[in-house]
């Protein structure tokens, strides 16, 4: 069994490279499964981010820790990221998001409409929405009208969203 690194640094002039963690162990006396490890680690006045990757012939997993992680298409303004609380996938004019507790009052589960970025995200400006507290927001592509599926009810409003115009439930 051998191990390879190598490493090339053009031009540093300042700064340092520390390579982390790279292991191959084997997990039986016999030889017959062996663990591979490589760790990546960056640590910037305590901000820490990296990955591992993991393999023992069976089973691998591959793990990132970043405030964001971003997917991105090359050319394009359309990706994916993973940011505190929720994954989001974007475009020029839309996006799709779902998480735990995010928008501009903490409330959403599930949002769909167009690209203004998460913290913007409300049930008045979405296609689609789910709260956290059950409740699913169906709008038509225009903002003119809605309907509202909660738990206990059913509701069909006016095309200025003001009235119910047919309510069902308890």
């Amino acid at each position: 069994m051998s191990v390879g690194v190598v490493i090339q640094i053009a031009s540093m002039t300042s700064g340092s490279l520390a390579v982390d963690d790279i292991v191959v162990e084997r997990l039986t006396s016999d030889d017959i499964r062996a663990m591979a490890r490589v760790t990546n680690v960056l640590d910037v006045n305590g901000i820490i981010s990296g990955t591992v990757s993991e393999n023992d012939g069976v089973r691998s997993s591959f793990s990132v820790l970043a405030s964001v992680f971003r997917v991105l298409t090359g050319g394009t303004a359309s990706g994916m990221e993973w940011q505190a609380n929720y994954l989001r996938v974007y475009g020029s004019g839309y996006q799709y998001v779902i998480g735990t507790g995010f928008g501009a009052s903490n409330n959403l589960v599930q949002w769909v409409g167009p690209n203004i970025g998460v913290a913007a995200c409300t049930i008045a400006n979405c296609s689609q929405a789910v709260t956290t507290a059950g409740e699913t927001i169906i709008r038509g592509s225009t903002g003119a009208g809605r309907m509202e599926i909660s738990p206990t009810a059913i509701k069909v409003y006016d095309t200025v969203n003001t009235l119910p115009r047919i309510e069902l439930g308890l």
